[in-house]
């Protein structure tokens, strides 16, 4: 009778999303890296993930999207169902919502599991459940709403809700700003982040200008933080320079679920594989005692048409610094990438040399 249930579901969830026109989108990886950690060990791992999307317009003004994430399954490792024999429970819901334009306020209103992301991922890059509403306003688009950070007792006041809102124009220049309202209901805590930006372009050259001041209440002590994200880059002849810093002064910010990338994969997360940083962590910028600073130089260089030499080098104070380099090859365009990467980082606290080396495979379709 089971089995019957199960496929008699399984039948109709099936003739439900035949009847329903998808649009999808998806990206996949494969990493393979080796590595030490702050003690000197040698390690390594393979690791796997894919992302799929489904969107469908179900009728004129309303859309629905759900995405999934299968792994990270790491090669051999049972528990996240890499290992021969078994199967883990490795399928995580990504988003979940849907998007309904209102004609009476003109407005769009999204409501569910959502990314969301501020310019630079200073203080969050990741999924949430909650209510956006968004618009267009005279060439620039508003957005504004609320997410629920953290659920405790139903019956009780003790929640940590945050509300956001947004503005981001594109001409004549892009610019705008992010605005973060946190609240603990329950230790009657909160902040208030602004985190204006602009990005200025010249010819070949870009500068991205992130400046953020923090205002935080927590027990009754009043803190004030402030600092700045600052990106550029100019192409000189056919190599692309460019220069990341980020400084946050005592207290900085308060990142609710941040990926700031500054280039480096030891000292910092890097797209390319971002499960090898061992010293990269929130709080360097959050709650810190004294003015924090990652600075970080990169080129990048096409050998050939296919293939780039990419190479950086940064420090982050009163930690240490790291040169890394590597070459991204374009095995089938704007589809399939491979990078091929090296790092060595020196630990201002010790005699730990680091090193880290690998290759990533990513499929985008």
């Amino acid at each position: 009778m089971k089995k019957v249930l199960v496929l008699t579901a399984t039948l109709l969830l099936i003739s439900i999303l035949a009847a329903i026109d998808f649009d999808y989108d998806a990206d996949m990886l494969t990493r393979a890296a080796a590595y030490n950690d702050t003690a000197k060990y040698d390690g390594g791992h393979i690791d796997s993930r894919l992302r799929m999307g489904l969107n469908s317009e179900l009728t004129e003004g309303l859309n629905f999207r759900l995405a999934i994430e299968i792994g990270e399954i790491t090669w051999g490792d049972a528990s996240t169902g890499g290992n021969l024999g078994t199967g883990g429970i490795n399928i995580e819901t990504s988003e979940l919502y849907l998007d309904y334009y209102s004609p009476l306020i003109k407005t769009n209103i999204k409501a569910g599991l959502q990314y969301l992301a501020d310019h630079r991922s200073l203080v969050i890059d990741h999924y949430g459940a909650g209510v956006m509403l968004y618009r267009d306003i005279a060439g620039m688009t508003a957005k504004a709403g609320m997410l629920k950070n953290l659920e405790n007792n139903r019956f009780k006041q003790d929640d940590y809700t945050i509300f956001l809102a947004s503005l981001e124009a594109n001409s004549p220049v892009v610019w705008g700003f992010n605005g973060f309202v946190g609240y603990d209901d329950k230790n009657d805590d909160g902040e208030i982040t602004i985190l204006p930006y602009v990005t200025l372009v010249s010819g070949s050259a870009t500068l991205d200008l992130n400046p953020f001041v923090c205002y935080q209440f927590v027990d009754g002590d009043d803190k004030k933080g402030f600092g700045a994200a600052v990106k550029g880059d100019m192409d000189i002849a056919n190599i692309k320079v460019g220069a990341d810093i980020l400084i946050a002064c005592d207290d900085g910010l308060v990142p609710y679920c941040s990926y700031y990338q500054n280039g480096l994969f030891i000292y910092g997360y890097n797209v390319i594989h971002d499960g090898l940083n061992l010293y990269w962590t929130d709080d360097l910028y959050h709650n810190n005692d004294e003015t924090f600073i990652s600075a970080v130089g990169s080129i990048q260089y096409p050998v050939t048409e296919k293939h780039t030499f990419f190479a950086a080098a940064g420090m982050l104070k009163d930690l240490g610094m790291e040169l890394n380099g590597g070459i991204k090859s374009k095995l089938i365009e704007d589809m399939l990438t491979l990078y091929l990467y090296g790092a060595w980082g020196k630990n201002d606290d010790s005699d730990v040399n680091n090193y880290a080396t690998g290759a990533s495979l990513q499929l985008n379709f």
